[in-house]
């Protein structure tokens, strides 16, 4: 990684905290620059954990307190996470960084 990424990577931390305090998907903004600084994309996804380890505390008060119907999308969750981590680990970095722009682009429209 070059010297001159590390306040592009610094800014993008700040702007996507930023945005994660007002609505989320701040990894919209970190993500990418992440990957375009080399720093891996494993490395790149687990700097993901903390803020979604955060939010669902942040949100366990309001899970306590939901209807149990929730539970029904517990299993696909799960499931399309547990799958999502294997096609991670055994893709090769080339197809995964050519699809990861994709990804985000559907992630934002998401949102």
């Amino acid at each position: 990684m070059e010297p001159w990424h590390y306040p592009i990577l610094f800014a993008a931390a700040f702007v996507a905290g930023g945005v994660n305090s007002i609505a989320g998907g701040g990894c919209v903004v970190s993500f990418p620059l992440m990957l375009w600084t080399d720093l891996g994309r494993l490395l790149a996804l687990k700097t993901l954990f903390p803020g979604y380890a955060a939010s669902a505390n942040g949100y366990r008060d309001e899970l306590r307190t939901a209807d149990r119907s929730l539970l029904v999308f517990l299993l696909p969750a799960v499931a399309g996470g547990a799958v999502g981590a294997v096609l991670l680990l055994n893709t090769p970095s080339t197809v995964f960084e050519s699809i990861a722009p994709f990804l985000v682009l559907f992630a934002t429209a998401l949102v």
